[in-house]
C-alpha cells in the first residue's frame, strides 16, 4: 500500500511510520504547517493517515485549535477525496466525551468541554458528511498513549514515580493504549480498508500499578501509602490535573477489539516494562 502520513515530527507520525514502513508499505510523511502541502498530489496514495493536530493543552486557544484541528482535517479530507485516496484516518481524541464520566460505553454521548475535544469532534462530523462508497472515513479515539521518549501525561507519571519510593494506594482504573499497539491497530485498519469509530485500549490498569511498574522496571522498590491515596482522593476534588490522573476512565471492555485482528500483544505491565527498558535508547 502507499501509505501518506501528516506530522512527520509528532510522536504518533514517527513510530506508526517505522512501523508501517516494517510491515512492507510504502510510507510518504509530510508536514501541514504553511502552504507548501496544498500543491503537492495526493494521487496515488490508498490512504492517508492524519495524526498532526494543534496539541491537547490548556493554553491552545480555541481558535488555533479549530482551525487546524477541524478546518485544516476537513480541508485535508476533500483533498484526498478529490485526489482519488481511498481511506481516510483520522486520530481524534477520548476528550471528545467531556469529563463526566468514568466508564464509557456505546451509548456515552459526545459532550467535549474543552477546545481541543471540541475542535475534534466538529472535525469528526466534518468527516462522516464526507465518507462514502468511494472514500472511506475511519476515526480512532484513543485514550492516553504512552511509550518510549514519549510526551505528555506518561512522561510527568515516570518522573514523579521514578522520584518517589511511595505510590498512592488506591483502586482507580484508567484506560491507555501502549504506542505500538496503537500502530498495529492502525496497520490493521488501514489493511482492511476499515471505515466507522474505533477505541484502542489496553486492559484498563489503577494508576498506582503503573507507578510500580515504572519503579520496578528501574529496579526500584515501590511501597504503596493508604494515607497518600487518602491525600490524593482528596486533591483530585480541588485539583483538575491530579483528578486527570488518579481518576477513573476507560472504555468498556468489549467497545475495545478490532475485527480484523488483536492488536494488543502485550499486558499493560509487560508494555510499562518495555516502555522503561527501552526509554532515551
Amino acid at each position: 500500500m502507499k501509505i501518506l502520513i501528516t506530522g512527520p515530527n509528532g510522536y504518533i507520525a514517527g513510530r506508526l511510520s517505522g512501523a508501517l514502513t516494517r510491515a512492507g508499505h510504502d510510507v510518504t510523511a509530510i508536514s501541514v504547517r504553511g502552504e507548501e502541502w496544498r500543491g503537492k498530489p495526493f494521487g496515488g496514495f490508498d490512504t492517508l493517515i492524519h495524526t498532526a493536530a494543534a496539541v491537547h493543552d490548556k493554553r491552545a486557544a480555541p481558535g488555533l485549535c479549530k482551525a487546524v484541528n477541524t478546518g485544516l482535517t476537513l480541508e485535508l479530507a476533500q483533498k484526498a477525496k478529490d485526489g482519488g485516496v481511498k481511506q481516510f484516518i483520522f486520530f481524534s481524541t477520548m476528550a471528545v466525551y467531556g469529563p463526566e464520566h468514568t466508564v464509557i460505553t456505546p451509548d456515552t454521548p459526545c459532550r467535549p468541554v474543552t477546545p481541543y475535544g471540541v475542535s475534534k469532534w466538529e472535525a469528526e462530523r466534518g468527516l462522516e458528511a464526507l465518507a462514502g462508497e468511494h472514500f472511506t472515513v475511519c476515526v480512532l479515539r484513543p485514550p492516553m498513549v504512552y511509550g518510549p521518549d514519549c510526551p505528555g501525561n506518561y512522561r510527568a507519571l515516570r518522573s514523579v514515580a521514578l522520584r518517589s519510593p511511595f505510590v498512592p494506594r488506591l483502586e482507580n482504573r484508567r484506560g491507555t493504549v501502549y504506542v505500538e499497539h496503537l500502530c498495529e491497530l492502525t496497520r490493521l485498519l488501514a489493511e482492511h480498508r476499515a471505515g466507522g469509530v474505533f477505541f484502542p485500549q489496553d486492559a484498563p490498569a489503577s494508576t498506582s500499578d503503573m507507578m510500580a511498574w515504572i519503579r520496578e522496571s528501574h529496579g526500584l522498590t515501590a511501597r504503596g501509602s493508604r494515607l497518600l491515596g487518602a491525600l490524593v482522593n482528596i486533591g483530585a476534588r480541588l485539583l483538575p490535573p491530579l483528578k486527570k490522573a488518579f481518576g477513573s476512565l476507560e472504555y468498556r471492555p468489549d467497545m475495545t477489539a478490532c475485527a480484523y485482528g488483536e492488536y494488543r500483544q502485550l499486558s499493560c505491565r509487560q508494555a510499562v516494562t518495555a516502555t522503561e527498558k527501552q526509554w532515551g535508547v
